[in-house]
């Protein structure tokens, strides 16, 4: 059996000072957005579930991911965020491998400087 999954979901506990792209013109945005919020959009859109992305560049954030997970069924899995030019690149990859929901990292560009 397949399962229908939102391929692309964030949540977030929200922080101004940690989501500093959200501003005045977002205000639907400057709230919590956790999984019980979604819950009912994905069962009324016929959804089995999703996978959580990183909406901030911390390894925080990856850990709270991971924590909803593991606390909600239906999040299939997590990609996460971790420096992929970091020194110690091989360790941090180390330090997660094995987690049940993790299946990737991105490190999105769009707000580093243009070399």
């Amino acid at each position: 059996m397949s399962l229908r999954l939102d391929a692309h979901q964030h949540f977030w506990r929200y922080r101004p000072a940690e989501f500093g792209w959200i501003d005045g013109r977002m205000p639907g945005l400057q709230r919590d957005h956790l999984p019980a919020d979604l819950q009912p959009h994905l069962q009324r859109a016929g959804f089995d579930g999703c996978i959580a992305v990183q909406a901030r560049t911390q390894e925080e954030e990856t850990d709270f991911l991971l924590d909803l997970a593991a606390q909600t069924p239906w999040v299939q899995a997590v990609v996460g965020w971790t420096d992929l030019r970091a020194a110690d690149l091989v360790a941090r990859l180390e330090r997660r491998q094995g987690s049940r929901h993790l299946r990737g990292f991105r490190h999105p560009v769009q707000d580093e400087a243009d070399p």
